[in-house]
């Protein structure tokens, strides 16, 4: 799993159960839900933004699964740059 700056932020053995919470994949795009929504959110002028917990938050996750076999190496993989995870409105 890449953070949103393409770094691996979490990584599953062979075999094992793949497993995330929302607020892993949250942080993973750096989402807080207690941030202000973007600017735009704000329907009155003058008054600060809601924040995402109130407004909702879009989160984005593109999932590639890939069986390489046990004869594989991980160079074989057949996208070499996955795209990281994203939070298409940052703040």
């Amino acid at each position: 799993m890449l953070d949103k700056n393409g770094n691996v932020a979490k990584s599953f053995n062979p075999g094992s159960v793949i497993r995330m919470t929302v607020g892993e994949m949250l942080s993973f795009a750096n989402v807080n839900l207690d941030d202000r929504a973007p600017l735009s959110a704000s329907g009155i002028p003058g008054d600060p933004p809601p924040f995402n917990r109130m407004t909702g938050a879009l989160l984005e996750v593109d999932v590639e699964l890939v069986n390489l076999g046990k004869e594989s190496q991980v160079g074989d993989h057949p996208n070499p740059n996955p795209k990281p995870i994203s939070n298409p409105n940052p703040t």
